[in-house]
């Protein structure tokens, strides 16, 4: 299962990590995606402060999580926020994405040695490979992508998966980087009584590119 490690300002935490010893307890593997605490779509120029918070808030639950995800999508993250203190905070690119995937790493390793981190999460190849080429393969055990595209099968999802294989082994040719599709799709859970999806919902679901 995945879980969001989502910060929640009320209780300085994260939201998420709250089920993981219940679904640990029955068994089930746990996919934890951890993204920063401020909320942004930036990256931090000094990783110190969300470091010191990755050590605290899943030191509780090391050992427990088969993965950790470092953020979701970053590739998207591009022109999404307007307000940037350039003395604090650098835009996502593949480059500040691997200074935010080795804090991660090295927070998480600290209290959970035996842990293994994926990423970079995102739906765009060119950004995949630019993390790998860029020094981002030592820290990852694990590729984790998106199936979405902006149009069905376009480009086809088969085809953008062997070309993902041909990047990883590229970059890795000796050690082989499992790929996982760590989410798909959306929910809904308000059903009508003969259990259709009432208008206004599908007509949503319909134009979610995640469909």
């Amino acid at each position: 299962i995945r879980l969001w490690g989502s910060y929640n300002k009320a209780i300085k935490d994260y939201t998420g990590t709250r089920r993981i010893d219940a679904f640990h307890r029955a068994g089930v593997k746990i996919l934890l995606n951890i993204g920063d605490i401020h909320k942004l779509p930036f990256v931090r120029k000094d990783m110190t402060p969300w470091k010191e918070f990755l050590k605290k808030a899943l030191k509780p639950y090391a050992g427990k999580v088969a993965l950790y995800e470092v953020t979701n999508e970053p590739n998207a993250w591009s022109g999404q926020g307007s307000k940037k203190d350039p003395a604090l905070f650098d835009d996502m690119t593949p480059l500040t994405y691997i200074r935010m995937l080795r804090a991660a790493s090295e927070a998480v390793h600290e209290i959970d040695p035996g842990a293994k981190i994926g990423g970079p999460t995102g739906t765009d190849l060119s950004f995949t490979e630019s993390v790998l080429a860029h020094g981002g393969t030592p820290y990852l055990d694990v590729i984790t992508e998106h199936p979405y595209r902006t149009l069905p099968e376009l480009p086809d999802y088969e085809t953008d998966l062997t070309s993902m294989k041909k990047i990883v082994a590229r970059y890795s040719p000796q050690r082989k980087i499992p790929i996982w599709a760590s989410e798909s799709g959306s929910q809904n859970s308000a059903l009508l009584r003969d259990n259709l999806i009432d208008e206004k919902t599908r007509a949503a679901v319909a134009k979610d590119i995640r469909n």
